[in-house]
This record gives C-alpha cells, sequence and structure tokens, in this order.
C-alpha cells in the first residue's frame, strides 16, 4: 500500500513538471487541469489545493504507458484498448515515452493486478445488446393557428349576449380574429 502511494506521487511530481495529456479520445484530462485544480482553494484545510498542508485527492492521475522494454505485452494491449488512428497516416496510434493515462479510465483508479489495463469511458461507443423496440412515428398535428381559431370561435359560441350591442361588438371581435388568423395560415 505504501510503495503504490510512493509510486503515485513520483507520477504527480513528474505530471507536474511536464505538460501531458491523457490519450483516450476527446480525455479533457492533462497536466494543465491539475496545475489549475492546485490554485483552487481548499475550504476543508483553508489553503490552496497544491500546498502540503492539503492532503486532499487530485481529481485524477496521469499514468505513464508500461515501457516497450518492461511490460511489451502489456503495452501493446493498452495500445489496443485506447484504440486510436494516427491522424495523418490512418495507421494504429503509437505511445512514445511520454504518452499518458489517466486515473478514471481505470477500474480502481490505477492500475491493479485485478484490474490492469484501461476499460472505463474510452472514448468509443459500447456496442448496445438491448433488442428495444422502434417507436411509432408521431401523430399529425394541427398547425397551431387552426387550433387558436376553433378554441376562440367556440368561445364567442358561448358568450351569452342579450342586448344587440354586445352581440354587434362580439361579431366584430370575432370577424378580426378570424382574418387574422386567415393571414397566419397564408
Amino acid at each position: 500500500m505504501r510503495d503504490e502511494r510512493v509510486k503515485l506521487f513520483r507520477v504527480r511530481v513528474q505530471n507536474y513538471l511536464r505538460r501531458f495529456h491523457c490519450a483516450v479520445r476527446d480525455c479533457p484530462n492533462g497536466t494543465r487541469g491539475l496545475k489549475k485544480w492546485k490554485e483552487e482553494f481548499c475550504r476543508m484545510h483553508e489553503c490552496n489545493k497544491g500546498t502540503s498542508r492539503c492532503v486532499c485527492d487530485p481529481p485524477y492521475v496521469l499514468i505513464p504507458f508500461p515501457t516497450e522494454r518492461k511490460d511489451p505485452e502489456r503495452r501493446a494491449e493498452w495500445t489496443k484498448l485506447i484504440n486510436r488512428k494516427n491522424t495523418k497516416t490512418g495507421k494504429n496510434w503509437a505511445p512514445d515515452k511520454n504518452s499518458r493515462v489517466c486515473s478514471r479510465h481505470f477500474v480502481d483508479g490505477a492500475p491493479s493486478t485485478s484490474f490492469p489495463n484501461p476499460t472505463v469511458n474510452l472514448g468509443y461507443a459500447v456496442p448496445s445488446t438491448s433488442k428495444g423496440r422502434k417507436r411509432a412515428p408521431p401523430k399529425p398535428r394541427t398547425p397551431v393557428a387552426v387550433q387558436a381559431s376553433k378554441r376562440l370561435k367556440l368561445n364567442f359560441q358561448s358568450l351569452s349576449t342579450d342586448d344587440a350591442q354586445n352581440q354587434a361588438q362580439a361579431r366584430k371581435i370575432s370577424t378580426q380574429v378570424e382574418i387574422t388568423l386567415e393571414l397566419m395560415l397564408n
């Protein structure tokens, strides 16, 4: 446990000194984000997060690829799982000495004996196994103006107008509304 912490601390120091980014496609994590995080104020410890007083864990850690000399099989497997293509040549991407994968792509937050490879959020869609039915097409809808004219006609018909002056005013308003609606529909 202590060895893993020392190893992660060394990785953090290396990442702080250089500019790295995660090799997974569309993953925004890199040293720039870690520097911004270190400059934030920690309310729990009342200091900046990057100082020695604050013992908060960073949001992610950039983990280097296994070296070709020490562990070529795992390096090849990580490269295969990252599933990137070189944009210039169209061939499979090959990591270099500065390539990193952030801890958010590991099940345990770092390579472990039970989950040594990055398998989470790798930037490509996982095939769906659901056999969901297709939705029915939407029902045809009448235009909003037609619906409004129907409502207005019902409202004017339901008005109980006893005297002739109110009836004349209601007819005048209804004709104005009908003219406006016809203009809207055309």
